[in-house]
């Protein structure tokens, strides 16, 4: 008897938020999941942001096409600007009035103007490629969901934040979340969680971190890793207090510190308990770099303070964070805060160490800990590489999220 081959779909992943070249979990986020659907034998169309006209509007490279698009619609607006900032962390501050005027006037143009005009572009896309299925991620801000409802397309929401809109979960057919907690109730039995993943090709521990040790002089020294956002919620200001004890154990060990605008929040800090010595900043680097500088650390550190972000006191910590599965998939022992959902993905003193998050001498005494357990550390490294192959890689992900799309076609 034959096997009947699946249907290839079509599918519009709005994400008019997305800059797919920055070196942000957003990016690759969309990326990966966009990437793997095609894989699976899918067309995905990725209609996403331009960030200037040096990019191109329109590029297909086989049955993966991207969008791009201004988010001012003929001009482009730089993310996280003062205007960003305002809208999506609702950051409250003393403003001039001409600047307070234009926030103003910015946030109504996101509420009204920008969902229904990208709206428009989107069921126009729809219409042309044949699109079978819409998803949607929240903070495109219910420009794809209005886009179904004018193509009369299916749509699913993809929910990974605080920053989206009901109505989208109304009109979804399925939504696609990483933690219940900041979803109305009414919406959770349509509602499917996944996590973020790995992509376990390209983060490896078969990668050599030899030439980023020697780069910065830290051949002979223990390193101690983070990589991405330096936002104060993500705890790299609890990193650098915890530093002070883990120093005062060991002057052999130096901080590498791995993203951008790191000197806008953390150097300040490293400066006043004049630590410069032992921190390493290296500012934005292209994101295929990010592997090796991973692999140069003998430790990696993602120490998450949910109380200090207004969003995560409100609703607890509702992430999955992508950087906790690109460590693992690197092989290293990781220290990381119990919180949210991290303690079932991490397993303390097995696939990773855990501390109470926001408490430094527990953050400190981690770090301590494999420090000064060589042999131990080793094998959680290896445990969680293990963990993240058999659980946590994109394709995996995506083979869950491409089910999601298909019964949301037959509903």
């Amino acid at each position: 008897m034959a096997i009947e081959k699946k249907k290839s779909m079509k599918i519009a992943y709005v994400a008019l938020d997305v800059a797919p070249q920055l070196f942000r979990g957003s990016s690759t986020h969309t990326i990966e999941i966009a990437k793997n659907l095609v894989n699976l034998g899918n067309e995905v169309h990725v209609i996403c942001r331009r960030l200037s006209k040096t990019e191109r509007k329109f590029a297909k490279i086989g049955n993966l096409f991207v969008h791009r698009y201004y988010r001012g619609i003929v001009f482009p607006i730089k993310p996280r600007s003062d205007f960003e900032d305002m809208m999506v962390e609702k950051i409250v501050q003393k403003q001039s009035v001409f600047r307070s005027i234009l926030i103003k006037l910015y946030m109504l143009y996101l509420k009204y103007v920008f969902p229904l005009y990208f709206a428009i572009i989107i069921a126009k896309i729809a219409k042309k490629y044949k699109i079978d299925v819409i998803l949607e991620r929240g903070s495109s801000l219910g420009a794809g969901t209005i886009a179904s409802v004018f193509s009369s397309r299916a749509m699913v929401s993809e929910i990974i934040g605080t920053n989206f809109k009901e109505i989208s979960l109304k009109i979804a057919r399925k939504i696609i979340a990483y933690s219940y907690d900041i979803l109305p109730k009414k919406y959770l039995n349509k509602t499917e969680l996944v996590t973020a993943a790995a992509n376990i090709e390209m983060f490896t521990p078969e990668i050599d971190g030899t030439r980023i040790r020697r780069k910065y002089g830290l051949e002979n020294l223990s390193i101690v890793g983070y990589a991405g956002c330096f936002a104060e919620w993500h705890g790299v200001l609890d990193l650098v207090k915890a530093s002070k004890k883990v120093i005062s154990k060991t002057d052999q060990v130096r901080f590498l510190m791995i993203g951008p605008n790191s000197s806008e929040r953390v150097l300040p800090m490293v400066h006043k308990m004049n630590l410069e010595n032992y921190f390493i900043f290296t500012d934005l680097i292209p994101y295929n770099e990010v592997p090796s500088y991973l692999n140069a650390c003998d430790i990696l550190a993602a120490p998450y303070n949910p109380s200090a972000y207004a969003e995560t006191r409100k609703f607890g910590f509702f992430y999955s964070p992508i950087k906790l599965f690109e460590y693992m998939a690197c092989g290293k022992p990781i220290v990381t805060s119990s919180c949210g959902s991290i303690p079932t993905i991490i397993r303390d003193k097995a696939t990773g160490c855990l501390f109470e998050p926001g408490n430094i001498e527990d953050l400190a005494n981690a770090i301590l800990f494999l420090l000064e357990n060589r042999k131990l550390s080793k094998k959680i490294g290896i445990n969680a590489r293990k963990e993240v192959e058999k659980k946590y890689t994109w394709k995996g992900v995506t083979k869950k999220i491409e089910l999601i799309l298909r019964s949301a076609l037959i509903i």
